[in-house]
């Protein structure tokens, strides 16, 4: 498996597109989450329609927000309890805000892990693709970008840069 980014990416470019581009380019046909299951690209995706995971089983199950029907099942015929998924969304909404807000101010390391937090409490209660999805992906990479830029971490401690440093790449 080959987890690397090789430039056209689901949230910019169709499926059709990426897997042709890879195919010529890198001689190999993606097996990404995205490709397999035909996400579509950001200006497509919508907040109306959301994938609550099934307790049961980890799959998900679709469910659009402007129904009525207060409940929902799962393939495996598990009944999802949507008042506690929806509970569980807006708690979320506080988590997001501050890890915003600690961004803003440069605390870039809790900024990070608040970031992640927030996707793996998404995570619990839905699955991808979602606006959020992405854009809480993208967080988390501006952080570790800010922090780390493209060194290679070896170590806990950030070593700090030095004009004529030739180990610049590396933190120990």
């Amino acid at each position: 498996e080959i987890c690397e980014n090789y430039g056209p990416i689901f949230f910019h470019s169709a499926r059709d597109d990426r897997i042709s581009r890879l195919e010529k380019q890198y001689w190999f046909k993606c097996q990404c989450v995205a490709c397999k299951e035909n996400w579509p690209v950001m200006h497509e995706m919508t907040q109306d329609v959301l994938n609550f995971r099934c307790s049961q089983c980890d799959e998900s199950a679709p469910f659009h927000t402007s129904s009525n029907m207060p409940q929902l099942r799962c393939g495996c015929g598990s009944p999802i309890n949507l008042f506690k998924g929806l509970k569980e969304l807006a708690d979320t909404e506080l988590i997001s805000e501050s890890a915003n807000t600690e961004l803003d101010k440069n605390n870039l390391e809790k900024a990070q892990d608040i970031y992640t937090e927030l996707l793996k409490k998404l995570d619990a209660v839905i699955a991808p693709p979602y606006p959020d999805y992405y854009k809480i992906q993208q967080n988390i990479w501006k952080c570790i970008w800010m922090r780390f830029g493209n060194r290679i971490v070896t170590g806990g401690i950030r070593k700090p840069v030095l004009p004529g440093d030739d180990d610049y790449d590396t933190v120990d």
